[in-house]
C-alpha cells in the first residue's frame, strides 16, 4: 500500500508519470516551476492562513493575512500562544470576518489545550484524516484538503471545491465541475493528484493559462 503522507518516488519519476498519462498536462509541465510538496512544521499557523484565505482572491487574502500578522506582532510559523491576546475586535480590525475570527480563536484555544493535536493525526489515512479535520469548526472540505496537502504532505488529494483549479480545468479541458469527464480527468492523475493540482496552481499563478 502506498504511503499516503510522503513521496514514494523521485519527483522526476512522478512528473514523467503524469506527462505520459495526460498530454495536456505535459504541455503545462514544460512551461512551469515544478511544485514540491512536503510536510510543514506547524499545522496551526497554516490552518489559520487557510481560514483567512477562504473565499477570497489570493492577492486580497495575502494582504489581510499580512495585516493580521503585523497587527499581532507575529511572523510566519507562529504558535497558538503567540495570539493568546488576540480578540474578536483585533482580528476584525485586520479585515477578517467575525465568523473567521471566532474560528481562529477557538482553534487557538484547542491547540493550546492539546499542543500535539495536528501531529496526533499523522497516522491516519486520507479518508480518516479528512473526516477528523472536518470536525474542527470553520473547516470544510476545501480547507481540509488544502491542509492535507500543505501540512500533511499528502500527495493524492485534489481539492474539487477550489475555484482556481476548476477555472483552469475549464480552460484547459473544457469541463465543468459537474461534468462526467471532470472526475475522469482528475482520476487519471492518481496516485499523484496533489502534484497535478500544484502544477495547475503554478500555471495559473504564472499567468500561463488565459
Amino acid at each position: 500500500m502506498m504511503d499516503e503522507s510522503n513521496f514514494t518516488a523521485p519527483v522526476a519519476e512522478i512528473i514523467n508519470y503524469l506527462s505520459e498519462r495526460d498530454k495536456s498536462l505535459a504541455k503545462i509541465i514544460q512551461t512551469i516551476d515544478i511544485p514540491v510538496i512536503k510536510n510543514m512544521a506547524d499545522g496551526f499557523s497554516i490552518l489559520v492562513k487557510i481560514i483567512v484565505f477562504q473565499q477570497l482572491s489570493g492577492k486580497i487574502a495575502s494582504t489581510i493575512f499580512k495585516r493580521f500578522m503585523d497587527f499581532h506582532n507575529i511572523s510566519s510559523g507562529f504558535q497558538a500562544e503567540e495570539i493568546l491576546l488576540a480578540t474578536t475586535s483585533s482580528i476584525r480590525e485586520c479585515g477578517i470576518s467575525s465568523s473567521k475570527g471566532k474560528f481562529i480563536q477557538e482553534l487557538r484555544d484547542t491547540v493550546i489545550k492539546d499542543p500535539d493535536y495536528f501531529h496526533s493525526l499523522l497516522h491516519l489515512n486520507n479518508d480518516e484524516l479528512e473526516t477528523s479535520l472536518l470536525k474542527i469548526k470553520g473547516v470544510g472540505v476545501w480547507t481540509a484538503n488544502i491542509l492535507m496537502i500543505s501540512f500533511y504532505g499528502r500527495i493524492d488529494i485534489f481539492p474539487k471545491n477550489d475555484a482556481t483549479l476548476n477555472n483552469v480545468l475549464h480552460k484547459v479541458y473544457g469541463v465543468e465541475k459537474d461534468d462526467a469527464n471532470y472526475i475522469l480527468i482528475i482520476d487519471n492523475w492518481r496516485p499523484y493528484r496533489s502534484i497535478a493540482a500544484g502544477i495547475l496552481w503554478n500555471a495559473h499563478d504564472q499567468k500561463l493559462i488565459e
